[in-house]
């Protein structure tokens, strides 16, 4: 997979997500536990608006050709990836996450190897040789 087909799939898996977090917000707390409150609607609505953004920022960026600026986007969406993986994986030990998260886990793992092997691709020559 290539930098602009990861931007594709990953922009479009956050608008799809952040969108229905957004706009369907008490089908997507039921399917995956949470409590339907106010205040958690909210903030889960919050989430989903950050997450429509991040998939925006990756489908617009699909054509960015400069390397450097590849590996810094790449870079950040790794750290968001694993960042969620945690997050999802305590939520789900501690009860707070249903057995529907393990889909998310799936999601955020698979896009992240990805992530690693498309910067892998995009690293310098000199430091691919080199073994960095």
């Amino acid at each position: 997979m290539n930098f602009r087909t990861l931007s594709v799939v990953s922009g479009i898996l956050g608008m799809a997500f952040g969108a229905a977090s957004t706009l369907a917000q008490p089908f997507m707390a039921s399917l995956y536990g949470l409590p339907t409150e106010a205040a958690n609607i909210g903030q889960a609505r919050g989430f989903g608006g950050l997450l429509f953004v991040w998939g925006l920022i990756a489908f617009a960026l699909r054509d960015l050709a400069d390397r450097a600026a590849q590996r810094a986007l790449l870079t950040a969406n790794t750290a968001g990836y694993a960042i969620q993986l945690v997050l999802t994986l305590h939520g789900i030990g501690t009860g707070t996450l249903n057995a529907v998260s393990w889909s998310s886990v799936a999601i955020y793992v698979a896009l992240g190897a990805v992530t690693l092997l498309v910067m892998r691709r995009t690293a310098p020559a000199h430091a691919v040789h080199a073994g960095r």
